[in-house]
């Protein structure tokens, strides 16, 4: 939405404005990340000066955040409008000639501004809570969704309630009739902070998984589900897998999975999927339990919106491939090739070994672990070893770290050589290839084979 100087002084009473034309902005920057960054040569900019020194407090960011140097700096093409907190003290030799708002509180500030479009605009919001697979569960829902409706999907690696503000003042607009976000935990209060922000109308909790173990006190699976499940709090609709149902209380929520208990289930009997009588046939992007789960969740959010099912639907589901490109799929010589980028966590090697493939193997290049409890990676990775015929190991594989070493000298499963894709292509017929952190971090760079 278009935000004005009229507007932010009817939206914001009691600030103060300082050498502020009247304009309209073309970009609202409360905080960018890689995946909603103000574009600085736009003209008319309103920045936000933060200064967040002690980011492992609340553990919304990995470093600090310091946006003062903004200030100082000389900006030939943008013409830009600070908004300053009024305890920062401004030197009169920096702030000649500038643009600004002082105000008391700039998060509360950036709030205001976040709460005026949402309430002027009022989507239905879909939020998808989980430990893995959030991401692609959000871009299946806004191609789906798609069909009949215009979609804003927020998207950022780590949401926070900054970025989130960010992505809701500059990019949602009067047409949009639904937004859907994941919601993410990285301490146990973020999810239930997230909703309160944004509260869903229709709430999704994926799955639970170990990797969240041994983060801000949580010792057990319930502890996270107790932490995700603030999703649903006063939301209408709550959908969750039917594998929840252990921990699930609220009987007015739907399921969908593999049991009688779901409305919208697979039936592996003739591999399709089932609600309301009907039976579709529908194969995922990627063939493992997840995948399925995805369709199936997918399914459900239509069927509680009440949007029809078409053969439309049928198909931006059918040909949906996950927007951020770290899970690919794809056919080489006849071979199938399903290739990781994501950093490495466990958890996720585990839920891509349920998969439905004939005698696949995993080949690991390169090793990038993410934050998990060393029993938690070393059960996982147990399982995930011998759920493949072979574990090939890159013989200059990086990142291995005390547990995988274990791994090596104690499992008969895994074989270390060189150049493992090539050898694996030749040999097999579907091959499961992780390096850990391409996708984050070697962007840009040819696949390894």
């Amino acid at each position: 939405m278009k935000i004005t100087t009229g507007i932010l002084k009817k939206v914001l009473s009691g600030a103060h404005f300082i050498n502020v034309p009247d304009i309209q902005f073309d970009w609202i920057d409360v905080l960018s990340t890689a995946a909603i960054r103000c574009d600085w040569k736009k003209r008319n900019i309103l920045c936000f000066l933060f200064y967040l020194p002690h980011p492992e407090k609340d553990g919304w960011y990995d470093s600090v955040i310091d946006k003062r140097g903004y200030f100082e700096k000389e900006h030939d093409v943008s013409k830009i409008v600070f908004v300053v907190d009024s305890s920062l003290y401004l030197d009169e030799s920096i702030i000649k000639n500038k643009s600004f708002i002082l105000v008391d509180d700039l998060f509360k500030t950036a709030k205001r501004l976040f709460d005026f479009v949402l309430e002027k605009v009022k989507p239905k919001v879909i939020g998808v809570t989980g430990s893995i697979g959030k991401t692609t569960a959000v871009s299946m829902i806004e191609d789906a969704l798609g069909v009949d409706s215009n979609v804003l999907r927020v998207y950022s690696k780590r949401i926070t309630p900054l970025s989130l503000f960010t992505a809701i003042i500059n990019n949602l607009e009067y047409e949009h009739s639904f937004v859907v976000m994941e919601y993410s935990l990285y301490r146990k209060w973020h999810v239930e902070y997230l909703a309160f922000l944004l509260r869903p109308s229709v709430a999704i909790v994926l799955n639970v998984t170990n990797m969240h173990v041994g983060n801000d006190g949580i010792e057990t699976e319930q502890d996270i589900f107790d932490a995700k499940v603030t999703l649903t709090k006063d939301v209408p609709i709550k959908i969750f897998s039917d594998d929840l149902c252990v921990f699930v209380q609220d009987m007015s929520c739907v399921y969908f999975g593999f049991s009688q208990l779901s409305g919208v289930r697979f039936i592996f009997e003739n591999g399709t999927i089932s609600f309301e009588g009907e039976n579709f046939k529908i194969s995922p992007y990627v063939l493992t339990e997840l995948g399925l789960k995805h369709i199936l969740m997918c399914v459900t959010v239509l069927h509680v919106l009440h949007i029809p099912f078409s053969s439309e639907h049928i198909s931006r589901i059918q040909n949906f491939k996950p927007k951020e490109h770290r899970l690919l799929c794809f056919v080489k010589n006849g071979k199938t090739i399903i290739f990781d980028g994501e950093v490495t966590y466990s958890s996720r090697l585990l839920e891509l070994s349920k998969n439905y493939y004939k005698e696949p193997v995993l080949v690991i290049m390169n090793l990038h672990f993410g934050i998990e409890k060393d029993i938690v990676q070393f059960e996982n990775l147990t399982k995930v070893i011998n759920a493949f015929v072979k574990v090939y190991i890159n013989e200059n594989i990086t990142g291995v770290n005390s547990i995988f070493e274990k791994l090596l000298n104690v499992s008969k499963n895994i074989i270390i050589i060189p150049n493992p894709v090539e050898y694996c292509v030749a040999v097999y017929q579907t091959i499961f290839i992780h390096d850990g952190g391409y996708w984050r971090f070697r962007s840009g760079q040819e696949l390894p084979f």
